[in-house]
């Protein structure tokens, strides 16, 4: 059991901009204060044995989808394909994939007669291959939250504008760790204790994201060491820092002012742990901070190469500067904004650092 761990401190994660006072608010109080348009990292090029599918829905998750067109469809679900999951309480676009063989379409087109409870398809083409997870450039967001916070509208112009210099620390959200960390004590209990969880035996792959949360769990400690001690805009000797077009970069005392004007102009941003077999191993301060923080979790190198398959391991970025950032509205009721996140990025840790509330 995790009794004996700290884990409100653990798992706090501090705000980058805790010199501004927030908004407050809620967000998600009608499913139209949410919308994501998913950002493909491709489109399909009208030819090939796969069916991509733009969905729209409402009220259901992803895989509520899926399972609602694999019985449309008669196909099994294993065989469809996306790029991302998308939450049930909001209003998504997104592209699903499935074998056009089978279907019983004459052409991709007849698809888009397709209207059911909670989702539309929007278009359909061919493609040559199927979606897969990870094949996804960007998720487009406009949010609205709703606050009765008078001075909402003055404070909103000092946040956005702090972020879009700063960028906001790239947290993993409380959704990955579940309601009273309930998802992250399961994969704890099955990394350092062997005690698999009735949910984790019967699940393969809330076994693999349970495990994944005690990843997550360890980059964030990092993460908010980092940003406590101010140093999410500089580099620090054993850094590796990510180019934003690609590429990696080691941090060293010879490179080291040169490497924190490139993380400073926002050219590339330090990363931080994934832990697990395969992940690239920092050297000096920054090897010793996340070897301390894994070991604040009592994971051990022989915890994760038992889960060696499950746990490759690899590197995040610490940072994020989010894209296209707008004040969309602003009055005394509620505060409407857009902005474009990477593929992996929460975005309710950016309305955190607005709102300075608690948004899940």
């Amino acid at each position: 059991m995790t009794d004996h761990l700290d884990l409100n401190t653990l798992l706090a994660t501090p705000y980058l901009t805790s010199d501004l006072p927030g908004i407050g608010g809620k967000i998600r109080s009608t499913m139209e204060d949410f919308l994501v348009d998913e950002v493909p990292l491709y489109l399909p090029c009208g030819e090939g044995e796969h069916l991509y599918l733009k969905v729209k829905k409402s009220g259901l998750n992803t895989q509520d989808v899926v399972k609602e067109l694999a019985q449309i469809f008669n196909i099994h679900p294993k065989d469809f394909g996306v790029a991302g999951q998308k939450d049930k309480y909001a209003i998504t676009q997104q592209w699903i994939s499935l074998p056009f063989r089978g279907t019983g379409l004459e052409t991709p087109e007849e698809a888009t007669n397709i209207k059911a409870e909670g989702f539309e398809v929007l278009e359909a083409h061919l493609h040559a291959n199927k979606l897969k997870m990870g094949h996804l450039k960007a998720n487009r967001f406009e949010i609205t939250i709703r606050t009765d916070t008078p001075e909402a509208p003055e404070r909103i112009e000092s946040l956005l504008d702090a972020i879009r210099a700063k960028g906001i620390p790239n947290y993993y959200g409380q959704q990955r760790f579940g309601n009273r960390n309930n998802t992250f004590i399961m994969g704890w209990n099955a990394l350092v204790k062997s005690e698999i969880a009735p949910p984790l035996r019967k699940n393969s792959k809330l076994k693999r994201f349970a495990l994944n949360s005690v990843q997550s769990a360890i980059f964030n400690r990092v993460l908010a060491e980092r940003v406590l001690g101010d140093e999410l805009h500089k580099a620090v000797p054993g850094d590796i820092l990510e180019k934003k077009e690609g590429g990696l970069l080691r941090v060293d005392e010879e490179n080291l002012a040169e490497a924190s004007g490139y993380v400073q102009n926002g050219e590339m941003s330090p990363t931080g742990p994934m832990v697990g077999s395969r992940m690239l191993e920092p050297n000096d301060e920054v090897r010793r901070r996340e070897s301390a923080a894994q070991a604040d979790f009592e994971v051990e190198d022989s915890h994760l190469e038992a889960y060696r398959s499950l746990l490759r391991g690899e590197r995040r970025v610490l940072r994020i500067v989010p894209e296209d950032l707008e004040l969309l509205e602003a009055n005394a009721e509620f505060i409407r904004i857009g902005f474009l996140l990477p593929s992996g990025a929460y975005a309710t840790v950016l309305l955190r650092e607005l709102m300075k509330a608690d948004t899940y």
